[in-house]
């Protein structure tokens, strides 16, 4: 699944999120089955993986908020005790860049968060709200996809910026 960091897997939020949602699309969305539900789907594979997803989202590291800790007084009076003025002010603004170009991405993976908390797959996953309209999904799982979906577009203008667009496909 690519590098670990020393933090866990990390660059996997929109590719999470999508495995999220398309399971719940294609395997829960008319789900009927109580077998596996008495645990909270969690003897059922697919919500098993579901599960995890939903895990990797919420325990995603917000690298606006990473970077920040550098800028903190604490952590700059430790690096002047180590290094030149010249240098920690160098590095402080390279990381006031880093919270400059993550800022936004960093929002919508804490709004990603705040939603994802009210999903939990379930049977009848999907919602009939009358014969006419049939099932749809859940409002909660639309605005987690178009989250995840503005998500990609930032991370890929970011890494744009960057020159690194051949990472991310």
């Amino acid at each position: 699944m690519g590098l670990r960091a020393p933090f866990g897997y990390v660059g996997y939020e929109y590719t999470m999120a999508e495995l999220f949602y398309t399971i719940l699309d294609r395997l829960c969305a008319h789900c009927h089955t109580n077998d596996d539900y008495q645990e909270g789907c969690k003897s059922c594979p697919a919500g098993i993986l579901i599960l995890e997803c939903r895990d990797y989202i919420l325990t995603a590291l917000e690298d606006d908020k990473h970077y920040e800790l550098y800028i903190s007084e604490e952590w700059l009076s430790k690096r002047r005790k180590l290094v030149s003025p010249e240098q920690v002010e160098t590095e402080r603004q390279r990381d006031l860049k880093f919270i400059k170009d993550y800022k936004l991405e960093g929002d919508l993976l804490r709004d990603m968060k705040r939603v994802i908390k009210r999903i939990t797959p379930h049977p009848f996953f999907y919602i009939q709200y009358s014969k006419k309209r049939g099932y749809e999904r859940p409002k909660s799982l639309v605005r987690f996809m178009e989250l995840a979906s503005k998500f990609r577009e930032v991370e890929l203008e970011r890494l744009q910026k960057w020159g690194l667009t051949s990472l991310k496909k």
